[in-house]
């Protein structure tokens, strides 16, 4: 048996098939089987972020650790499952963070006189994965060998507007005339 298309775990997970046999004798003789096709699932699907842009704003006296926004994302394949990384750009990793949860959180004090606004990219990866199986099975068996550990992105932008909250010491200055 053979496939005449590429089998697609995420469209379908499990074929039967009756498979019948018949010889030319006379009569002819007749077998049936019936054959279960479980498609094994590679990582073949990039993780697909909620939105493109996030758009949030934080009051500057915010404390490391504020969870800002939940950058949300899926990924279609079972091998990636629970494995999706996130990762904010490297030079906005000493201000932002994000959990593998997805939550966007600061990881530093902010200072809207300094810095009033942050627009950095938010990568997400799948880590990767060759195919689901039980443990102990042999991927031979299978006919899977050689099945690359490509690991997929996905990008979004994030905005964070620093809004401004009264921390600067006030000056009184008295005029006097002469």
């Amino acid at each position: 048996m053979q496939t005449k298309s590429i089998l697609d775990h995420e469209r379908t997970e499990h074929y039967v098939l009756v498979a019948s046999a018949s010889d030319a004798g006379s009569p002819p003789l007749t077998a049936t089987a019936t054959v279960y096709v479980n498609v094994l699932d590679v990582n073949d699907e990039p993780p697909k972020l909620e939105k493109a842009l996030y758009s949030v704003s934080v009051p500057e006296d915010a404390p490391a650790g504020t969870v800002l926004q939940r950058i949300a994302a899926t990924d279609e394949d079972s091998v990636s499952e629970g494995k999706l990384v996130f990762q904010v750009e490297e030079s906005y990793r000493d201000v932002f963070s994000v959990t593998a949860d997805g939550d966007l959180v600061t990881v530093a004090a902010l200072d809207r006189e300094r810095e009033p606004a942050y627009a950095f990219r938010v990568t997400v990866s799948d880590g990767g994965g060759g195919h689901s199986r039980f443990e102990g099975d042999d991927p031979d068996y299978y006919g899977i060998t050689g099945i690359t550990e490509k690991v997929f992105t996905s990008t979004c932008v994030v905005e964070v507007a620093v809004t401004d909250v009264n921390d600067q010491v006030s000056r009184t200055v008295t005029l006097v005339s002469r």
